[in-house]
């Protein structure tokens, strides 16, 4: 993996990289998202996005789904976007792609090293 040359936080706030080099070098990939022992981290342009574990209540995949229009008509697409909550507010929606078994596996393995996470979607109360 890359070094990190800037790391920014979910606000776009910088943070030190150096508190968490050794763990995204170490950290998992699935597709676009990276999971290490303390954090979860994935690229956006030029920069690693962090989301530490303790500003992380939920995650769910959540499946945008679309149609284009070809030559010989419309074509259905759908693919996937892991959403991280935190305090009951999407804080990050992280395209990963058309491989809805590599977010399941994120998940699972997510959940294996922050078992304080939890997995799945909740609807927002009506008010």
């Amino acid at each position: 993996m890359p070094m990190i040359k800037k790391v920014v936080d979910y606000n776009g706030k910088i943070m030190n990289a150096s508190v968490f080099e050794g763990d995204y070098t170490l950290s998992k990939k699935f597709g676009k998202v990276m999971v290490g022992k303390r954090a979860l981290y994935y690229q956006d342009g030029l920069k690693i996005v962090c989301v530490p574990f303790d500003k992380m209540d939920r995650v769910f995949t959540r499946v945008v789904g679309g149609t284009t229009t070809m030559c010989c008509g419309g074509v259905g697409y759908e693919y996937y976007r892991l959403v991280v909550v935190y305090q009951g507010e999407e804080i990050a929606s992280i395209i990963v792609g058309e491989d809805g078994e590599l977010l399941d596996q994120a998940e699972a393995y997510l959940k294996e090293v922050n078992p304080n996470v939890e997995i799945g979607y909740i609807a927002p109360e009506e008010k």
